[in-house]
């Protein structure tokens, strides 16, 4: 199907009209010899400049429709010979340094991209010590970059306000309250900052209840302690008791020692006395006897 809105082809089908029609002109309807000449040169003329028309134009022109469908393509070149062809010169001048543009684009991009995985990734472990600093001629890249190192700059400042907050609160300093300015209502962050004041307001709390705590233990303490100096002064008093009384003991001991050693004396005299008597006894006994033998012997004298 003819396109009519293709110059390539209205100058193709005006070519083709004067290469037919101006070599029938001056064969049949020119006498001149110098006009047939002419205009069979002419008609030549139109013969080459169809054929140089379709190499260094319509030919070139493909190449170039052909490479632009494909230019987001990486691997596509334009490769065109151009020595014949001054306006695709140009045209293929105007695409090389654009593709030069394109692959120094690329470049800087590709290294801005891979110091923000970097970043990004030191941001995801915690890390908030570095921003990106690579340059790109893309401003929608380098307006994101800028959105990007905003948010690590932000971020980094709300931690470390956190941070020295938290430090306060480990030296017992529970007089700040923690408060980010710039953070949504709903934000993880604004939750974070509210569990932290309730944390302080618990801790405060607890102190109070600690400090009136300690100060019911102290007055029981106190009175502890002079409950303790009273038990100590009546262990003083019976330790003095303990000894007067171990005194007494001792006294009495020695007494009832000294009474025992007596008795056991007046138990040996008893034995001595009662042996003296039996001995006595027997003696009185022996000499009654002899008596009676004495009177017996007596009586018998007389008779």
């Amino acid at each position: 199907m003819f396109n009519l809105k293709s110059l390539y082809l209205r100058m193709t089908i005006v070519h083709i009209i004067g290469i037919i029609l101006l070599p029938i002109n001056a064969i049949f309807f020119t006498e001149n010899s110098i006009s047939q000449i002419i205009q069979l040169i002419i008609a030549l003329a139109l013969i080459l400049h169809e054929l140089d028309e379709r190499k260094n134009g319509n030919h070139l022109s493909k190449k170039l429709v052909k490479f632009l469908k494909n230019m987001d393509n990486k691997d596509v070149t334009l490769e065109i010979n151009t020595s014949m062809s001054s306006e695709y010169t140009e045209i293929k001048a105007v695409i090389d340094k654009r593709e030069r543009h394109l692959i120094a684009k690329e470049k800087e991009e590709s290294i801005l991209i891979q110091e923000a995985k970097k970043v990004m990734s030191k941001v995801k472990h915690g890390d908030y010590s570095e921003i990106i600093k690579s340059k790109t001629s893309n401003l929608s890249l380098e307006e994101f970059k800028e959105s990007v190192n905003d948010m690590i700059i932000e971020t980094k400042r709300h931690y470390s306000s956190m941070n020295k907050i938290l430090e306060n609160y480990t030296n017992y300093n529970y007089i700040d309250e923690l408060s980010l300015n710039g953070i949504t209502q709903d934000s993880e962050l604004k939750l974070l900052v509210t569990a932290i004041n309730k944390l302080k307001e618990a801790i405060t709390q607890m102190l109070l209840e600690n400090k009136t705590t300690g100060v019911t233990l102290q007055v029981s303490s106190e009175i502890l302690l002079s409950n303790v100096d009273k038990l100590n002064q009546s262990s003083n008093e019976a330790a003095i008791s303990l000894k007067n009384t171990s005194v007494v003991l001792s006294d009495i001991t020695q007494n009832v020692t000294k009474t025992s050693k007596q008795t056991t004396e007046m138990s040996e005299l008893a034995n001595a006395v009662i042996y003296s008597a039996k001995e006595g006894q027997e003696l009185a006994f022996k000499t009654n006897k002899a008596m009676d033998e004495i009177n017996e012997q007596v009586s018998a004298i007389k008779e």
